[in-house]
């Protein structure tokens, strides 16, 4: 394997690896709106006011689990 070979190697890794973290930054950016939207509605229903609904929102997207999120996008690639 020459020096270039290996050179454009190094770049394809580095190049797979961003794509990689964009695609799994962008999966826990539609959780984390994806679960605010249904907290909301929740709140919402349950008659609290916008105030309230936001804040509820915003308190799901804190308890989120990591975990539960990286469990469900690798799943996703199964």
């Amino acid at each position: 394997m020459g020096f270039n070979e290996s050179k454009f190697g190094r770049a394809m890794k580095k190049e797979l690896l961003k794509e990689e973290q964009q695609t799994l930054a962008e999966f826990i950016r539609n959780e984390c709106v994806k679960t605010a939207l249904e907290a909301y509605e929740e709140a919402s229903i349950r008659g609290l006011c916008h105030e309230g609904a936001w804040e509820y929102a915003i308190d799901s997207m804190r308890n989120l689990k990591v975990e539960d999120i990286l469990k469900k996008n690798s799943e996703t690639k199964k």
